[in-house]
């Protein structure tokens, strides 16, 4: 199953939450959104995460939802955002 984080601030929950998948591979976290840049995009990107920047209006548009069927995203985690 793939699995889309999204964070905020610092965003040590996402990184933590990458590391456990990779050691326990039973799921893939497949993409970690963000609403600014900030570390949580530079530790997917360390960890081989693709990560994205959207905006509220991202969202109230539909492109978030697009986006997350765009990487066949079965489960998503709140850890902030």
């Amino acid at each position: 199953k793939k699995i889309a984080i999204l964070a905020s601030g610092e965003a040590t929950n996402a990184e933590r939450i990458i590391r456990y998948f990779l050691e326990k591979r039973t799921a893939e976290v497949a993409l970690v959104i963000v609403n600014k840049a900030q570390p949580g995009t530079q530790a997917a990107e360390r960890l081989s995460v693709p990560s994205l920047i959207l905006t509220a209006q991202d969202f109230a548009d539909g492109k978030a939802l697009e986006i997350l069927h765009q990487y066949h995203i079965d489960f998503i985690v709140l850890a902030g955002l």
